[in-house]
């Protein structure tokens, strides 16, 4: 049965029924909101100074004439500010989007942010929870798996290969399947530490 619902309406409803302390636009179709990290578990809240955002989250809806595409845009809680990293960076990215079937990461040459980004066609039946919900489980899995590898690049001098190596082995790990012993992995010279401040959003408001 097609949803009643037009695809921003459905976003703010999810948003709603979850609790989600959002901003919203009605004219762009989007949505913004921050999950921070409180320790053992995540919470979708507003703004708490005590605690580190973890991921800026941005959800659009955007009409080509011929569909309409949902998309989700997870920003990382770091920036590559030294430019000499970008290579090393953009390696690593490019290593891990070639292990995902939905989903890619992008750095921002601008800033030096890290995204990850999904884009959904929206058919006629219109858009279901049910898929804003698993979309979104999605990427915020895919970003804890890679998250650690490509903080071991920015900061730790490991190889790209050998980062995203270990990221999918970790994987493997938590899921139980067993694995090989893999090569030793080969260090590059540790990267100086730019990571950049990122400046707190201002308190979110439950709708507009």
């Amino acid at each position: 049965m097609p949803n009643s619902l037009t695809p921003f309406e459905t976003l703010l409803k999810h948003c709603e029924e979850h609790k989600i302390h959002y901003r919203s636009d009605a004219d762009k179709k989007r949505i913004n909101f921050t999950l921070w990290d409180v320790g053992f578990t995540n919470y979708l809240v507003g703004d708490i100074p005590d605690y580190e955002p973890l991921y800026d989250i941005a959800w659009l809806i955007t009409d080509s004439g011929i569909l309409s595409i949902l998309r989700m845009d997870l920003a990382l809680p770091v920036r590559v500010s030294d430019k000499k990293m970008h290579p090393l960076v953009i390696e690593a990215l490019t290593r891990a989007n070639d292990d995902l079937t939905v989903g890619h990461f992008n750095l921002d040459m601008s800033n030096g942010e890290v995204n990850f980004h999904i884009s959904y066609p929206i058919g006629e039946a219109g858009l279901e929870d049910e898929t804003v919900e698993d979309l979104f489980l999605f990427g915020l899995y895919t970003c804890d798996r890679f998250f650690p590898a490509f903080m071991r690049v920015m900061f730790g001098g490991l190889a790209p290969q050998d980062a995203i190596e270990l990221a999918w082995l970790d994987d493997q790990s938590e899921k139980g399947v067993d694995t090989k012993t893999s090569a030793p992995v080969q260090k590059r010279p540790t990267a100086k530490k730019t990571r950049s401040p990122r400046k707190k959003n201002p308190e979110p408001k439950s709708g507009d």
